[in-house]
């Protein structure tokens, strides 16, 4: 595995455990985040292995998906898709005007 890619997955894991903390505390909209955050620093892992070249410069999770080669089925594309949305509505809107559970 190549030295960025490890750094890559460190960082995921680092974000994901933070997100676990925020749920278990019931700061909802820091899990949204943190969670993009991993998928989003996960994939971009995958893109560094896969092309041997250094991460994009994206948020974009479809088109990191995209660069690292993966096919996905819909299911986990749509996942994906409600994650991005998520995370659109909660930073864009007042936290007492969102509803995330749905």
């Amino acid at each position: 595995m190549r030295p960025d890619t490890r750094n890559w997955l460190e960082a995921a894991e680092y974000d994901l455990e933070s997100a676990r903390h925020m749920l278990s505390s019931g700061r909802y909209l820091y899990v949204v985040f943190l969670c993009h955050l991993t998928l989003e620093k996960s994939l971009k892992a995958a893109v560094t292995e896969v092309t041997g070249q250094p991460a994009p410069r994206s948020h974009d999770l479809i088109y990191l998906v995209r660069r690292a080669g993966m096919v996905l089925g819909q299911p986990y594309l749509e996942f994906i898709g409600k994650v991005t949305n998520r995370l659109i509505i909660v930073w864009t809107y007042s936290p007492q005007y969102v509803n995330i559970e749905a």
